[in-house]
């Protein structure tokens, strides 16, 4: 069994890269069904930016985590965001959920941030995580998992929930093949212990598990 060392919010501000993924295990009752049911011990996966405002974390979610510098007054149902990296991690770790770093080791060229950047302009505010009340959106996630993990048919656009939207911009990018669909993936698919991801170029270093709570907050956009 491996163990998972620590990683520091220092570390992060000088390592992060766009392209490296945060993982997430969750305490609520819906993270543990998402845990349990996809055989993980991740429940919610998201994607770092860093742009021009500087770190940010571009996921998807049915609730604003972060004030979105591209869309600051999004109508429900809400969906795939940008937020300020420590912003989002915070409202994260508040509720009781733990935040894991996976560097993504790869020489990225030269316009890869500007491919990102063109993904994430194309998707924010435009790609909600489901329909209906939170319930309804819980059930359509697991039937669009279903569908794409154990029958390899691609999930509704109007539906596309965190793992989904994170492979759905590797792909964009180039980085993740398309022989999947994106409801393929689980958040537990980005995790050193799944072989489910197979990128293009580059690899994931091992996961390091991030607690703000040790770490005071640095100046950050609001």
């Amino acid at each position: 069994m491996s163990v998972v060392t620590q990683i520091s919010w220092k570390e992060i501000e000088e390592q992060a890269e766009s392209g490296d993924l945060f993982l997430f295990s969750e305490t609520d009752w819906i993270g543990r069904v998402i845990e349990f049911a996809t055989g993980g011990k991740f429940a919610h996966s998201a994607m770092v930016f860093k742009g021009p405002d500087g770190l940010q974390l571009w996921e998807t979610d049915p609730i604003i985590i972060a004030t979105d510098p591209l869309n600051p007054n999004p109508i429900a149902p809400y969906g795939a965001q940008l937020g300020n990296l420590y912003d989002a991690l915070a409202h994260i770790n508040d509720n009781g959920n733990t935040p894991y770093f996976r560097k993504l080791v790869w020489e990225r060229p030269t316009d890869f941030n500007h491919r990102l950047a063109a993904v994430i302009h194309e998707l924010d505010g435009r790609v909600p995580f489901g329909t209906g009340n939170e319930n309804h959106q819980m059930l359509e996630m697991a039937e669009n998992y279903i569908k794409g993990h154990y029958l390899g048919v691609q999930g509704p656009l109007n539906e596309v929930y965190c793992a989904e939207l994170v492979a759905m911009t590797y792909e964009k990018v180039g980085l993740l093949g398309t022989e999947r669909p994106t409801n393929f993936y689980s958040p537990s698919s980005f995790s050193s212990a799944s072989n489910d991801v197979v990128m293009l170029h580059g690899q994931f270093a091992p996961e390091r598990q991030l607690s703000l709570k040790k770490t005071p907050p640095t100046p950050h956009s609001v």
